[in-house]
């Protein structure tokens, strides 16, 4: 039984610390029962910011956010911000904001989710996620390439012309937005075709539906096993 893992599994497990989360039980359950392939796209994927940043340019809604921070707490205008541009940040209980200047730290318990609220001098406000430095991102990839039972792998040229029918059928389900991780999310699951592997991945809708299609359009791919780390350690 072979099983290729979504960066985005990896990533859960790495911040979660550890045994912390289901993706560190997928892992291990994972190379108990079967062989363990994580591409080494994976481990540069790391190397990417996790979000981008967001401005906000109204005054009143600067000037509501701005007197929440300075009075070290989160303003209902900041949490709302924080959501509709993808932070899933609402239910994490806050731990501290520290205010140096007009920069400011904002930091959750729960995954130490952190975002940096910054006031330019032409009063425009910056939302941006905390960025990891390069030892930690070292640190990180450490730790995959130390995790017992698993082989990272280099993608190879079947799996890259794999890759290339994936973008060709399935470019829209992917998602045109995110073209960047569009190419790296083919060659993850061409590496999973080429091993004949369960794909585990967070992305399950997304993944799922790319197997659908090839399903109903008759597409000419081997049959796509997509499962995410609950269906991993529950039904395995």
């Amino acid at each position: 039984m072979r099983f290729v893992f979504d960066t985005n599994v990896l990533v859960e497990y790495l911040r979660a610390g550890e045994g912390d989360s289901i993706a560190a039980d997928a892992l291990f359950k994972a190379t108990e029962i079967g062989s363990v392939y994580i591409s080494l796209l994976s481990l540069m994927e790391l190397w990417l910011p996790d979000k981008t940043s967001f401005n906000i340019r109204d005054e009143q809604r600067i000037q509501n956010i701005v007197s929440g921070l300075d009075k070290s707490k989160i303003t209902e205008e900041l949490l709302d911000d924080l959501y509709a541009n993808g932070y899933d940040l609402l239910s994490q209980p806050l731990v501290q904001i520290r205010s140096p200047g007009k920069k400011w730290r904002v930091e959750w318990i729960e995954e130490q989710e952190q975002v940096d609220v910054r006031l330019d001098p032409n009063g425009v406000l910056t939302i941006f996620p905390y960025q990891r430095n390069k030892g930690e991102i070292i640190r990180e990839i450490r730790r995959l390439r130390e995790f017992p039972g698993i082989q990272i792998i280099p993608c190879s040229a079947r799996a890259q012309e794999w890759a290339l029918e994936i973008l060709e059928h399935h470019f829209p389900t992917l998602g045109q937005k995110r073209e960047q991780n569009s190419l790296i999310d083919s060659m993850i699951i061409a590496t999973g075709i080429t091993r004949r592997a369960y794909l585990v991945t967070n992305e399950i809708r997304k993944w799922g539906r790319i197997s659908q299609e090839n399903r109903e359009r008759h597409l000419p791919f081997p049959t796509l096993h997509v499962i995410s780390p609950e269906q991993l350690v529950q039904e395995f």
